[in-house]
């Protein structure tokens, strides 16, 4: 069996006609003829029923389809790695992340690069976002994952996915009886977040972009929030919320993972957006190879939206 066997005869499938299936892949219409009937005396079984108005699949027919489509399917997949490859698409990327958004995004990246371009490989390095805008800044990484804004005018960035910033609760707190909220598909909305003024507050580290967002938020609020912990790590937080020791505002990433001992609302008055971005440098050109990670990244992290 050729290649083309498996074409010529998922054609005609597909059309349900030799006269179209010929005209579909330019050939003459008894050389399809004649392939399909090759190709029944090799497997030694009739492929199509036909007569003057109809051609239809008999039941081997539609077994062989199954297989004969994971073919060309898995055909078109390794002629499109192989382009990439002799496109030079291939080497070392070098990429970095704060370990919080990294155990997110290099577990979904990875696997979609690979089955892409398993050509290209990337070096991961972890550290503060305004760390990562230093490295990639000066040379040392290619591209890094932060969330917006930049500091640095010699980057730019592409966007990822947006994230937002939710109000995390313990879930046996008795504030959550005093809220006033409004339903949504995703969570509900807090009216009155003032409300929660004289609760304990545990908050990332006051140099930190989402600190500084919430240092903001509350004050806007009309209340300067009770710190009793600060961290840098987002996830630490997330574990101290569902122990009860107090409130905080986490990524709906850490929302989709379900830890028991905590409930997540939105602040309707004091959303908190964030547009997480890819960024890179202004003044080196694009390699293909580049262009094709930022593509897959894209692909890849449009999960992780959240409207």
């Amino acid at each position: 069996m050729r290649l083309k066997d498996f074409l010529y005869f998922s054609t005609i499938a597909k059309y349900k006609s030799y006269s179209k299936a010929a005209d579909e892949l330019f050939i003459s219409q008894p050389t399809l003829s004649q392939a399909i009937s090759r190709l029944e005396n090799q497997l030694g079984v009739k492929l199509f029923d036909r007569d003057n108005l109809t051609v239809s699949l008999t039941s081997a027919g539609k077994i062989f389809l199954e297989d004969a489509n994971e073919i060309l399917a898995a055909t078109e997949r390794l002629k499109k790695k192989m382009k990439n490859i002799s496109e030079s698409n291939y080497g070392t990327i070098r990429v970095g992340s704060s370990q919080f958004y990294g155990s997110f995004i290099f577990p979904v990246l990875i696997p979609s690069l690979k089955e892409n371009y398993p050509g290209i490989k990337i070096e991961i390095t972890e550290e503060s976002s305004d760390q990562l805008e230093t490295m990639v800044e000066n040379g040392e990484l290619d591209f890094a994952f932060i969330p917006l804004p930049i500091t640095s005018g010699h980057l730019t960035s592409c966007h990822m996915f947006n994230e937002k910033i939710l109000l995390a609760i313990p879930d046996e707190s008795g504030i959550n009886s005093k809220l006033r909220l409004t339903p949504d598909k995703h969570w509900p909305y807090v009216e009155n977040f003032s409300a929660l003024a004289h609760e304990n507050f545990m908050l990332l580290k006051k140099n930190m972009k989402l600190r500084i967002k919430a240092d903001a938020l509350c004050e806007n609020a009309g209340f300067s929030p009770n710190v009793i912990i600060e961290s840098q790590n987002m996830e630490t937080l997330r574990n101290y919320v569902a122990l009860g020791m107090g409130i905080s505002f986490l990524s709906h990433l850490l929302a989709s993972s379900n830890k028991p001992g905590i409930l997540y609302y939105q602040l309707h008055d004091y959303s908190i957006v964030r547009d997480f971005v890819l960024i890179y440098s202004k003044n080196n050109p694009l390699s293909s190879m580049e262009k094709a990670f930022i593509q897959v990244s894209k692909e890849a992290l449009s999960s992780f939206h959240c409207d």
